[in-house]
């Protein structure tokens, strides 16, 4: 019979581990996967999408305070201890979801999971939520540099690449407000 929460064994062979995922409680954050320290859970980005697996050969149950079910912070994931191992030898696809793409510099930059638990925390401004991290540091450091000129005193904010990028962000800013 599999165990399940605080009562159970850990660093046990591979193989007699699996997970659940709680789909809907999961945003893709990545902890999990660059915690894992055998490589059992990993992520995978192709194009516009994000994959998260799992391999059942790799699982050792960690200990713990360092196990994938401890670390995640929305709770997610239940570790599970299985009497005998699976024997499964292929990953296991847990959750994919698509990449938001920068509406500035076009590149993907975050699931779209994860975004929206930003959101339901109130932890992510509606505005940002396009804009990568960093088009969203070179905004505010143009608003920033925009908010400190003075007229006639602006020549020490001046250099090519920061009219360039002021001139970028303007156009942008312009056809967000149409």
């Amino acid at each position: 019979m599999a165990q399940k929460g605080a009562n159970r064994r850990r660093n046990s062979s591979s193989g007699r581990w699996t997970v659940e995922l709680d789909v809907d409680k999961c945003s893709l954050c990545e902890v999990c996967a660059r915690r894992c320290p055998t490589g059992a859970i990993r992520l995978e980005r192709t194009g516009d999408s994000i994959t998260l697996y799992f391999k059942h050969s790799k699982c050792t149950g960690c200990s713990e305070e360092t196990s994938c079910e401890a670390i995640c912070p929305e709770q997610a994931i239940t570790l599970i201890e299985l009497d005998k191992p699976t024997g499964r030898r292929k990953e296991v696809k847990l959750i994919q979801s698509k990449l938001v793409q920068c509406s500035y510099c076009h590149e993907y930059f975050s699931p779209n999971k994860k975004l929206e638990s930003l959101g339901k925390k109130g932890l992510h401004h509606k505005v940002e939520k396009t804009l990568c991290p960093l088009c969203r540091r070179t905004n505010l450091v143009v608003k920033l540099i925009d908010e400190k000129m003075v007229p006639g005193k602006h020549a020490e904010y001046r250099s090519t690449k920061a009219i360039k990028r002021r001139a970028r962000f303007r156009r942008f800013q312009e056809k967000d407000k149409s």
